[in-house]
């Protein structure tokens, strides 16, 4: 039988995941209210954490330990969410630079 409060959960899972939210931080603030309705310590694994993405996420977790995770249920939270899910909109919406061939950069001088 699931809970209230666990079906707010899958419910928030589901729009994060619609709005294309970055999996470290779906993941993270999940975790993170799965432990305050067990009412136990947040404990997250960031072992697989790598690349700046998850760099600025890592900073947002620090950052919210700070604040307290407690904080998530009174809409206090770090900027740097944002940050971290900003920047990974925008490695999708600006395509790479590609280097010119011979051709192009002909176009160039």
């Amino acid at each position: 039988m699931t809970t209230i409060r666990e079906g707010f959960q899958c419910e928030l899972k589901q729009t994060l995941q619609k709005l294309k939210t970055y999996p470290g931080i779906t993941s993270t603030l999940l975790t993170a209210l799965q432990a305050y309705s067990r009412d136990t310590e947040v404990s997250l694994d960031v072992t697989d954490f790598r690349g700046p993405i998850d760099n600025m996420v890592l900073l947002a977790i620090d950052e919210q330990d700070k604040i307290d995770w407690d904080g998530l249920h009174h809409s206090l939270l770090s900027t740097k969410w944002a940050a971290a899910q900003q920047r990974r909109t925008l490695k999708f919406l600006v395509p790479e630079r590609k280097t010119l061939g011979k051709r192009g950069s002909a176009c160039l001088s």
